[in-house]
């Protein structure tokens, strides 16, 4: 009887087909991180409409009360003694006060959110990185 014969070894991969691999993850993996980016640029815009949408809340409340107040403001003050000049020189800076917090606050929305995407950015020098090293 023949002695029973080992199987083949599995052939190794050619230089070509490692290539081939390497470059078809690299495809994928950036196929990927454009989703990545897309997402956080989508999360982005968000927060930026939300935060115009509240700028021209708070510009429109402004700029539809501000007569109304500044007069009303202006009389009563003048009501507590104050000459009508000084009444209304003080409720115009009152009301100017309150418009520029809120103009400030919009501001320190926008700034509180950085319109590139950082992950997606931090992800792809990590993987050219990676790549390099294993080239």
């Amino acid at each position: 009887m023949d002695a029973p014969t080992a199987p083949p070894a599995p052939a190794e991969p050619s230089t070509a087909e490692l290539v081939g691999d390497i470059l078809s993850e690299a495809q994928e993996l950036v196929g990927q991180q454009l989703e990545l980016f897309k997402a956080e640029v989508q999360a982005d815009f968000q927060r930026t409409l939300r935060a115009t949408g509240l700028l021209g809340a708070g510009l429109g409340f402004l700029l539809a009360s501000v007569p109304l107040l500044g007069v009303m403001l202006a009389y009563w003050l003048n009501s507590l003694g104050l000459s009508l000049p000084a009444s209304f020189g003080l409720a115009t800076l009152v009301i100017a006060a309150l418009g520029g917090g809120l103009v400030v606050y919009a501001v320190q929305l926008f700034r509180s959110f950085n319109p590139l995407p950082d992950e997606t950015a931090e992800s792809v020098q990590e993987n050219v990185a990676w790549l390099k090293r294993n080239a």
